[in-house]
């Protein structure tokens, strides 16, 4: 089976709700592992050039997508969301990554989702789950949780705010029997150290507490397009990085002796595209009471007073007095 179009929420959402279904009727599958590459593009895996074999060999061994659209806004946490509910940021809640007016701090919170997610919906079966390093996954629905969350003032330290949301005493025995101690540096966002101690995290919880569902996210790939472009060797390093840390996952699961008895599913939140120049459209209506969102390749228009028609007249005016009419059409 190839999926060639679809929305990323919707055929992730449905097929894991499948896979779900079958782990709790089913004696043969009795575990899921999900690894979201974050910000992962067709090419990687389909292209003989990037080094990615044991995304090839999955290919082989599976079935795959020749592509996919994300959500809109194609933002990681979003995407994220959708693909543990099904349900698309408008239902959902998670619009963007941060939510509007934040002074730094994320969307972190399970709680601020509006939908059941499946993290609440495996505990009400009785069924066991764990997340490493998953966005919005700062919950005590999760029974081995190490979220994804940092202090605004060390956005790239993926540990030290984390001791404080994750599950009492699993860091530290984590630490004990599997990478030794965890620190601002080896589990840093900047650097490699990060999703390879993310696997090994995995790995342990996986072989250990055999969860029915355990969901991975690996960040290195996103960061470094964001810094370098798509096709910047920094970006390949990355991505070699991860499929070497997939490779430590997928070991542990042939070493568990639960390989039968389980499906992996990898998956990507976006793609990315080069840009050589970017505009800043609040800058034209500072006077007024309305602010334009990025959200990837677009913007959001937001009024103080989403009623106060004659300010987004006045938004239309200013933007039509200017040479800033050619960027935006639909407004």
């Amino acid at each position: 089976m190839v999926y060639t179009k679809g929305t990323l929420g919707k055929y992730i959402g449905v097929l894991l709700a499948l896979i779900v279904s079958t782990v709790v009727f089913s004696q043969k599958e009795k575990h899921i592992v999900l690894i979201s590459i974050d910000g992962l593009r067709p090419e990687m895996y389909q292209d003989a050039s990037w080094p990615t074999p044991h995304l090839r060999q999955l290919m082989k061994e599976g079935v795959y997508a020749e592509h996919m659209k994300s959500v809109f806004p194609s933002y990681t946490y979003p995407a994220h969301v959708a693909m543990l509910t099904g349900a698309l940021p408008t239902r959902s809640g998670i619009y963007y990554n941060a939510p509007m007016g934040s002074k730094g701090d994320w969307n972190w919170f399970t709680k601020d989702i509006k939908v059941l997610t499946l993290w609440q919906a495996l505990k009400q079966k009785g069924l066991t789950t764990s997340a490493v390093e998953w966005p919005v996954s700062v919950s005590p629905d999760i029974t081995y949780n190490i979220p994804e969350i940092w202090s605004n003032d060390h956005p790239e330290d993926r540990i030290t705010e984390v001791r404080k949301y994750a599950t009492p005493g699993l860091i530290e025995e984590i630490e004990r029997n599997a990478t030794g101690k965890l620190d601002s540096v080896n589990m840093n966002e900047e650097y490699s150290g990060l999703d390879i101690n993310a696997a090994r995290i995995a790995a342990y919880i996986f072989i250990t507490y055999k969860p029915n569902l355990l969901a991975l996210h690996f960040a290195g790939v996103d960061g470094r397009q964001h810094e370098y472009g798509t096709e910047a060797t920094q970006v390949k390093l990355a991505v070699e990085n991860v499929d070497h840390s997939i490779g430590v996952l997928l070991e542990a699961i042939e070493r568990s002796g639960m390989k039968d008895s389980t499906t992996v599913i990898i998956v990507g939140d976006h793609g990315f595209a080069n840009y050589n120049s970017f505009i800043q459209p609040n800058v034209w209506i500072k006077e007024l009471k309305a602010k334009f969102q990025p959200a990837g390749g677009s913007c959001f228009l937001y009024l103080d007073d989403k009623k106060d028609a004659s300010t987004f007249k006045q938004v239309k005016k200013n933007l039509d007095t200017i040479s800033a009419r050619k960027y935006f059409r639909g407004i």
